[in-house]
């Protein structure tokens, strides 16, 4: 296959590919009776003006929401980063029979969807009045990006060989000064990617959030979209 032709493949690739995102930014700025043209015959920003500073007809700007996400999913990911820590070390450190049914079991909560578990928190929420609070809504979060976490880490510890920690308890280190100062900053990457991936998850959660949530001060990204 000589250049020419593989160049137009690779172009024609490259269209069908980009063809989407074209047509997502054409009918964002075109008239809702102009929707699916190739070219907008007439150009509009009142969708970005809704969305970004709201609307007289009283729809309100989508910051408000994304801060609560923020906030709400960083609470979260926080909480989850402080535990799965050391019980993914101890899930990599120590494998034993018992060591191994409490990590499978952390797996059973994770492998329920989230509809099933709908009415029991929201009877749990609502007698701990924790309703269209940040703080219920990231405990939630939290309970079900746990396992997220700790498979994720437990996956980076694993790659640590154990002489190192060896050598460090033979220069006097604690077990916990080993984790603090010769694993946790070998494996940096995988506390980001971790934190990163349980952010996103609870970014993206949408049922949860508009259950537990009425109030639009406590309302999430997803939901002010909607």
């Amino acid at each position: 296959m000589n250049k020419t032709v593989r160049r137009i493949l690779i172009v024609i690739l490259l269209l069908w590919t980009l063809f989407p995102f074209y047509s997502l930014v054409v009918t964002s700025v075109t008239t809702s009776g102009s929707i699916g043209d190739l070219f907008p015959q007439k150009i509009t920003f009142e969708y970005y003006q809704e969305i970004f500073f709201g609307s007289a007809s009283g729809s309100k700007p989508i910051w408000p929401f994304m801060q609560n996400s923020l906030i709400i999913g960083g609470l979260a990911t926080i909480g989850v980063l402080v535990i799965c820590v050391p019980c993914a070390y101890g899930f990599s450190r120590w494998d034993t029979k018992t060591s191994q049914r409490l990590y499978l079991g952390f797996f059973i909560l994770r492998m329920f969807p989230s509809i099933a578990l709908l009415v029991p928190w929201y009877f749990i929420m609502n007698s701990l009045k924790l309703m269209d609070t940040y703080t219920g809504l990231s405990f939630i979060y939290f309970i079900f990006q746990l396992p997220v976490g700790i498979w994720l880490m437990k996956g980076f510890f694993d790659t640590i060989p154990t002489e190192l920690e060896e050598a460090a308890w033979i220069d006097g280190y604690s077990r916990f000064n080993t984790l603090g100062r010769v694993v946790l900053p070998l494996i940096r990457p995988g506390l980001i990617a971790t934190g990163i991936i349980c952010l996103i998850l609870s970014w993206n959660e949408f049922l949860m959030a508009l259950i537990l949530t009425y109030d639009p001060s406590a309302q999430t990204f997803p939901v002010g979209i909607s």
